[in-house]
């Protein structure tokens, strides 16, 4: 975006309970009729104080500001269009969002972009397109001067981080995927963040009366990781426990930890599944031959998970180590 600094977007670098909504207030951050965009404000705005905020400054002013699904430059997750539109009293702003990645980023994303939209609201001035690029650009710098694809702020990165930070914590506290490891607890997030396949592993699981504890994998060295079949089954939930190994290279244990989730669906969709011996009788039935010797049971679809998340965790990180917006320090560490 730098190599034009007349690009049209400004781009993003990188629990509570719900608060009901002041009928007297006209909301000013929109979808336009997208109930995909409508859910996705909604449950920032719930589960995220730091967006709450951001919303209750622009409520403060005269600017509406409509969050769509739209284009941004390549690598970018959401982005302000620098563009004004006047509205009798009122400035109307656009957030595009790409949500074709995971949903706690793009909150995270859309976060980052209000607090673009807040800085140019508060400046009263700002009422064209010209005079929104010359406020950003005397407030940030010039892109191509700062070397920067784009302009940027310290307050929106910062507000993107708190969004993300937050959503993630209610994340963790609602899970059926749990841990108390961080080790483990990166391996999950690493995982929800890079591979579709995972997030749907745990988005399985958050729907069935199955609730998965992570730990480290102490004993059976010679595998991965496994799923104890000691289950326990109270109060109209069953528990399991997996263990997975905590060293070595971030992708292989993301693709072990997703092949030992492939397992725990499988529980979950047998409702029989309530013991030990039955755990055991559903994988006898889904055990291929020669899986993994005498001591373990292995299915099909386990293996195929564990393949492909492997595959789309390179992927993404090459997507997200190439992409030209701002990054976490860890996130082009070698995988």
């Amino acid at each position: 975006m730098a190599r034009s600094v007349l690009f049209i977007f400004l781009c993003l670098s990188g629990f509570v309970q719900p608060v009901a909504a002041d009928p007297t207030i006209v909301p000013r951050v929109r979808d336009t009729g997208d109930p995909v965009v409508a859910a996705l404000l909604a449950e920032a705005r719930a589960n995220s104080p730091t967006f709450r905020r951001l919303i209750e400054r622009i409520d403060a002013t005269n600017g509406i500001v409509y969050v769509e699904q739209g284009a941004c430059p390549p690598g970018f997750r959401a982005c302000l269009l620098l563009s004004v539109v006047l509205a009798g009293p009122n400035r109307i702003l656009r957030i595009h969002v790409d949500l074709q990645r995971e949903k706690g980023a793009a909150m995270a994303a859309v976060g980052h972009e209000l607090q673009h939209a807040i800085e140019a609201l508060e400046e009263r001035g700002v009422t064209t397109g010209a005079l929104l690029y010359g406020f950003f650009e005397r407030l940030a710098g010039s892109p191509s001067a700062t070397g920067q694809l784009a302009f940027e702020t310290e307050a929106a990165v910062h507000a993107g981080d708190q969004v993300q930070l937050e959503i993630q914590a209610h994340q963790r506290a609602t899970s059926h995927v749990r841990t108390k490891e961080p080790r483990i607890l990166g391996l999950i997030d690493a995982g929800l963040s890079r591979s579709d396949t995972f997030r749907r592993l745990v988005d399985t699981l958050n729907a069935s009366d199955v609730v998965v504890y992570v730990e480290p994998k102490l004993t059976r060295e010679q595998l991965g990781g496994y799923l104890a079949h000691n289950i326990v089954f109270a109060g109209g939930q069953r528990y399991v426990h997996i263990a997975v190994e905590t060293q070595g290279a971030q992708r292989r244990l993301v693709a072990v930890l997703a092949h030992e989730l492939q397992h725990a669906v499988e529980v979950a969709q047998d409702p029989l599944a309530r013991d030990p011996e039955s755990v055991q009788q559903t994988f006898n039935r889904l055990a291929i031959p020669f899986g993994c010797g005498g001591t373990c049971s292995e299915t099909r679809a386990a293996i195929e998970v564990e393949s492909i998340v492997a595959q789309e965790f390179v992927h993404k990180t090459l997507d997200v180590c190439t992409r030209p917006n701002r990054r976490s320090p860890t996130d082009c560490r070698e995988r």
